[in-house]
């Protein structure tokens, strides 16, 4: 920007902002950063303007959702007035001229893809918004998780010769600890009665040999 003097030249701004508000969770305002779970529905806002008072022309908008999203057909809106599913496409969704002070706000819906799609955990995506003009380009980016729970009593599925189990490790643990102090124990048991028998062999053989004296 220009102060005053020195001959400067002031030019036109293309100016975007980017938010998203998870409605499935009862989101009322559109956040930097969206938190997420499969199946959750967004709303996303794409907030365009010009940077000051020379305004913006021929402005175009397009969305890039990431790939485990779904876009909801027929869900765009230009200041709450239904519009056409260009946002998404190559072409982008043409919004006209922009005047400094009348921000444009672009709005649409798409929905987190199935569990399936998911690892358990946390996914980390991104949502970029890239907007053109006569003034030049713009991009944002909107951070967006999936947090995918554990499944309940599959939290540490192992490994068991090579075979997946869905067991627990814990459990699977102190059985195997009962197994093994039982066949220990049979073991010394075992030993045992093998020392047992020939001492009791040998008593009745100098039993006998007594007799006979």
């Amino acid at each position: 920007n220009n102060c005053g003097g020195g001959g400067g030249s002031i030019t036109p701004i293309l100016y975007l902002e980017k938010f998203g508000r998870n409605i499935t969770q009862n989101e009322t305002t559109p956040k930097s950063s969206v938190a997420t779970r499969p199946n959750d529905i967004v709303e996303f806002t794409i907030n365009v303007s010009a940077y000051n008072f020379l305004g913006v022309s021929n402005v175009k908008v397009k969305d890039i959702i990431p790939n485990e999203f779904t876009y909801t057909n027929g869900s765009t809106k230009v200041d709450n007035v239904g519009a056409n599913d260009d946002i998404i496409s190559g072409q982008g969704l043409s919004l006209g001229n922009i005047t400094f002070g009348s921000p444009k706000v672009v709005k649409f819906l798409a929905t987190v893809k199935a569990s399936d799609q998911f690892p358990v955990g946390t996914t980390n995506l991104e949502n970029i918004a890239q907007g053109t003009s006569d003034a030049g380009s713009r991009e944002v980016r909107l951070p967006i998780t999936v947090q995918k729970p554990e499944v309940l009593g599959t939290s540490t599925i192992k490994k068991v010769a090579g075979i997946k189990t869905g067991f627990d490790t814990v459990p699977l643990a102190v059985v195997g600890s009962l197994l093994a102090g039982n066949a220990y124990l049979f073991y010394v048991r075992a030993k045992v009665k093998r020392k047992e028998k020939p001492m009791s062999i040998i008593g009745k053989r100098r039993d006998f040999d007594f007799n006979v004296l």
